[in-house]
């Protein structure tokens, strides 16, 4: 297979086999190119410059036999040797859980590079340590050898890999483990290796000396010392604004409970809203339903049509949403037991209220919550 004798070969002459017919078109094997698996994408490439057309058929993949069984294939190469890339540094890292931390791993290479790890937990200086590990071997520019879908590492043993396999471990320059996730309660490592390393390296270092130059500062301590310094400003100004927060709401809370009408023990708030702040309304509205005993009605003009928004106190025995569907069915509406909302045009908005009005206290006055 020459994607694993000759990995870096760009252009070559391939011809197909295991050929057959399908709707009187020909198709057949291409074993000098990876077709990929459900582990690892697919190499990316033209047959006589033309775009593949593939079928599966019994686990394979088949490719569309164009002029003749002899062709002219040429890999994307750029693409070739990233996933090259993923796949040495992939491999390495799985070699090294299992012989040097015995922890089991499945893989999977597409965008990502991914090792998927069969415990629930993994310790931080483990993974420092199959970091460090793995660049030594990197660094040792070991020689890869293949034998039926197992890569061997000289002195290190061997591992099941798919896939296109670069000649020696120097290529990678660099092996990166992000920090881990865990889905599914399996912990899952992404890894970052040769170009794509590199890249990441170079982003971050352009970012670290942006903030050098923004913070105007001369050394890397310095930058830490100044971000700290924010950290604890920025944990301050957040307290400060809670602290408003709650302030400014508990006083529009009293403005409004000041306002209420008390009848029968039930504490009535009536009121038309003009430039309402949604927000702050149910700010306001819901801390008044955790207090006992009120009705909140409110209308809201906007333009031609009108929303009446009302919410009770937790402690009323009274379904606001059984008023709402029995005597509003011609309006539209939604809610529930606690609160509803409904819509309806301007020139209804007052009588829309006043009529809920009486429906609740006749409701509260019988205490009966389906009247």
């Amino acid at each position: 297979m020459k994607y694993i004798d000759n990995p870096y070969a760009k252009e070559f002459q391939s011809e197909f086999s295991h050929i057959f017919e399908i709707e009187g078109e020909k198709f057949g094997l291409l074993n000098d190119i990876f077709s990929g698996t459900d582990k690892v994408e697919a190499d990316e490439f033209t047959i006589n410059l033309h775009e593949s057309y593939k079928k599966i058929k019994n686990g394979k993949v088949f490719y569309k036999v164009q002029d003749s069984e002899k062709v002219k294939i040429n890999i994307d190469f750029e693409k070739r040797m990233d996933l090259g890339e993923r796949v040495l540094s992939n491999a390495i890292v799985r070699l090294l859980l299992k012989k040097t931390f015995n922890i089991e791993s499945d893989f999977y290479i597409f965008e990502d590079n991914k090792i998927i790890i069969s415990q629930t937990d993994i310790a931080f200086s483990t993974l420092e340590k199959l970091e460090e590990l793995a660049n030594q071997i990197v660094r040792s520019n070991i020689s890869t050898k293949f034998s039926e879908n197992f890569l061997s590492l000289t002195g290190l043993g061997k591992i099941y890999f798919e896939g296109p396999l670069l000649k020696r471990t120097g290529e990678l320059a660099l092996i990166k483990i992000l920090p881990p996730e865990k889905i599914e309660n399996k912990i899952v490592l992404n890894i970052l290796s040769g170009k794509r390393a590199f890249d990441d390296y170079k982003n971050k270092s352009k970012i670290f000396d942006n903030m050098i130059k923004t913070f105007n500062v001369d050394s890397e301590d310095q930058l830490f010392k100044k971000l700290k310094v924010l950290k604890a400003s920025k944990q301050s100004l957040v307290a400060q604004k809670k602290k408003m927060e709650m302030e400014l709401g508990y006083e529009a809370v009293k403005d409004f409970k000041n306002i209420a009408t008390n009848f029968n023990g039930i504490n009535y708030i009536y009121k038309i809203l003009n430039n309402v702040n949604f927000k702050e309304l149910k700010l306001i509205s819901s801390k008044i339903m955790d207090e006992a005993n009120y009705v909140q009605i409110y209308g809201i003009p906007n333009g031609n049509m009108g929303q009446v928004l009302i919410y009770r106190s937790r402690n009323l025995n009274i379904d606001l949403k059984g008023i709402l569907d029995r005597d509003f069915s011609n309006l539209n509406g939604s809610g529930n037991m606690l609160s509803i909302k409904l819509n309806c045009s301007i020139n209804e908005l007052s009588n829309v209220m006043e009529k809920f009005l009486l429906k609740i206290k006749n409701s509260l006055e019988k205490g009966d919550k389906n009247v």
